[in-house]
């Protein structure tokens, strides 16, 4: 997953300018495959302050995407 994007994404949901984030998932069409919830949670994770930087956070990410998918 594109670390960029996912700081977009982040930045995105926390700019105010959207009321939902059925709006901010709209801006992210390459995020379609994702589990909404799965992303809300990615910014909660990200806006909590237990991680040092983005990359623990992806990592975090994408050990919850390989969990969702083996469901």
């Amino acid at each position: 997953m594109n670390e960029q994007l996912l700081k977009d994404y982040v930045a995105t949901a926390n700019s105010g300018k959207y009321g939902s984030f059925d709006e901010v998932n709209a801006k992210f069409p390459e995020f379609n495959d994702v589990d909404p919830q799965i992303l809300q949670d990615y910014v909660a994770t990200v806006n909590s302050g237990n991680y040092s930087n983005y990359g623990e956070v992806k990592n975090f990410l994408s050990l919850v995407l390989l969990v969702f998918m083996a469901l």
